[in-house]
């Protein structure tokens, strides 16, 4: 039995699905041991049972695993003073607990996808000598990884040589495909919504229609309604109502792509978990740098412009974005950049945006779109999931034997 551990976010849970799709495309049977706080439930976590252990929830419902946990944790790094020790204390706690997880599975070894979720099974890991091994999303290793590393089997990490590929999902390979006419835009605020994305979204929007250029949001749930306001504003016609908002991408069909005159001027959702069908329409895409978003966006062969998150740990989305911008992969500016020089550091970037930056990227991101889209279609390859498990399996055979 092997464990997949960690999320709390879209990437590292990208991750984890992406690992648990080759485990069970070879008959491997893997359970998942996650958080019941950040997404972890929102991707694995349907049709909740009570599982009898401490502090912790089993699902029996995923496909892809035998059974799901999710544990009372949360994450220490941003946390100061007794919310700190608290934390810390209710990882510990759950560290104990995962003990009879491992117990009752008969657990072989600990594949770790990094995120707060996943410190009491490595833990658990190190301390009952099973097998840990650690894939690091991020060009700048996390807080935790970092802890973890020096007592694991292997650290898998795509920006760092030797370098395995980073596991894409088979959905974003199969989406694939070279732009060559810039058409439509899509800005991608996260599953809990950036505003300043958002914020630039709504700003470059009267421009971006008047050229005819169609706009796909995704604004999070919490800035759903002013963003989907602010859109009724500047033209009525673009929604007629919340739920036209919220289910205007679900009369797209996703196994075919809409001719340009009957696609919709405006897409406007707050979360898709499938996201891929989203950006398939698009031929550019502005987003965060959290790895996932990097590499899938990479798979699809789609240009974008990344506004990494400023306050990430270790600023990892910067170094993430400057990984692919180095190679000419995608352009970067950063919040400090698209203000406008005399605004005040207090300033808002909703009233302190410089919109002339910002299209003048654009434009240039346009003017080669192609031979990037081409480029990033040569990066990516596609067995990266694939390369991770077998070489996992073939450290546990040599260890077994």
């Amino acid at each position: 039995m092997i464990v997949i551990t960690g999320g709390g976010t879209g990437g590292h849970l990208a991750i984890a699905r992406a690992l648990a799709q080759e485990l069970h495309k070879r008959e491997i049977p893997a359970i998942y041991i996650g958080s019941l706080y950040g997404q972890d439930q929102m991707w694995f976590g349907q049709k909740l049972e009570s599982s009898g252990l401490d502090s912790s929830l089993a699902s029996k419902s995923s496909e892809l695993f035998q059974e799901c946990y999710f544990l009372n944790t949360s994450g220490v790094v941003n946390k100061k003073g007794f919310k700190k020790l608290a934390s810390i204390y209710a990882q510990l706690r759950a560290m104990w607990g995962v003990r009879k997880i491992f117990a009752r599975h008969g657990v072989q070894a600990v594949i770790s996808v990094g995120g707060f979720s996943a410190g009491p099974a490595s833990l658990a890991a190190i301390m009952l000598r099973k097998p840990l091994f650690i894939h690091e999303q991020n060009a700048i290793q996390g807080r935790l990884n970092s802890l973890l590393a020096p007592f694991a089997k292997a650290v898998f990490n795509s920006f760092h040589p030797p370098f395995p590929p980073y596991p894409i999902k088979q959905e974003a390979l199969q989406s694939r495909r070279i732009r060559t006419e810039f058409q439509s835009i899509i800005f991608i605020g996260g599953s809990q919504g950036a505003k300043a994305i958002n914020d630039l979204a709504l700003q470059a929007a009267p421009k971006l229609l008047a050229r005819g250029i169609r706009i796909i949001h995704q604004c999070g749930e919490r800035d759903l309604d002013r963003v989907r306001q602010a859109y009724m504003e500047l033209d009525s016609s673009l929604l007629e109502s919340r739920e036209s908002a919220e289910l205007e991408s679900k009369r797209l069909d996703s196994s075919s792509a809409q001719e340009p005159s009957s696609a919709p001027r405006l897409t406007l959702f707050s979360f898709d978990k499938d996201l891929i069908k989203h950006l398939d329409k698009a031929d550019i895409c502005i987003a965060r740098a959290g790895a996932s978003s990097i590499w899938e966006n990479a798979a699809l062969s789609l240009p974008t412009i990344y506004i990494p998150y400023p306050y990430a740990a270790n600023n990892h989305q910067y170094h993430n974005a400057s990984y692919f911008t180095r190679q000419g992969l995608g352009l970067m500016i950063t919040e400090q950049e698209l203000r406008k020089l005399d605004s005040s550091p207090k300033e808002s970037l909703e009233s302190a945006l410089d919109l002339a930056k910002f299209f003048a990227l654009l434009s240039q991101l346009e003017s080669n779109l192609t031979e990037i889209s081409t480029a990033l279609s040569q990066t990516i390859t596609t067995n990266g999931a694939e390369l991770i498990i077998t070489d996992i399996m073939q450290t546990l055979a040599g260890k077994q034997t």
